[in-house]
């Protein structure tokens, strides 16, 4: 591992991995800080395909970081295991995905307890989507938040929010997650 190289110079040769290689026993992924990337077969309405490093017929679209601190117990492990298993209220890929997507995977939000983000009926069918549209590649780094800074600065990454304002596709991901809605409380 060697950070003194661009940012980004591991997105052109690392592994690409499915979603299905992550949730196998053993687990590929490292214990380990570090970032990684999410490469898409689709782009979605809006997303120009336009300059995007694109491998295998997948197009990067989104990075994201696990142990953002020295003292953080997130590893990519732990941070890819969720993505690919869990649920849009622990994956924040997977709550902006689900936004894009609620309408082609006949997705339905709701807002167990006090949550602010939903979990879809139908989460099975994002996990399928992914499974069909998605690889994954990471890089291990003592500095995750500084990589995601410098990568969300220099690419065109259209999934990402945070540190992402000026992106053109920024107000689409805000507004299909904010049309997700919240239910009304009970007065």
């Amino acid at each position: 591992m060697t950070d003194a190289l661009p940012p980004g110079h591991w997105l052109r040769t690392a592994a690409l991995h499915t979603p299905a290689a992550i949730r196998a026993n053993p687990c590929p992924v490292p214990a380990s800080r570090g970032i990684y990337a999410w490469f898409f077969r689709d782009l979605f309405p809006g997303i120009q395909p336009a300059d995007r490093l694109t491998r295998d017929g997948h197009t990067l679209l989104y990075v994201g970081i696990a142990g953002s601190t020295p003292t953080s117990t997130r590893t990519l492990r732990k941070r890819l295991t969720t993505h690919c298993n869990e649920n849009a209220y622990r994956s924040t890929l997977r709550y902006s995905l689900g936004a894009l997507l609620v309408d082609d995977l006949g997705l339905r939000p709701t807002f167990p307890y006090k949550q602010q983000r939903p979990i879809f009926e139908g989460e099975t069918r994002l996990s399928e989507w992914l499974k069909d549209n998605a690889r994954i590649a990471w890089h291990e780094t003592p500095q995750p938040r500084e990589a995601e800074r410098q990568l969300i600065a220099a690419l065109d990454l259209p999934l990402n929010l945070e540190g992402n304002h000026r992106h053109p596709f920024h107000p689409t991901l805000t507004a299909a997650r904010k049309a997700l809605g919240r239910p009304a409380r009970p007065q």
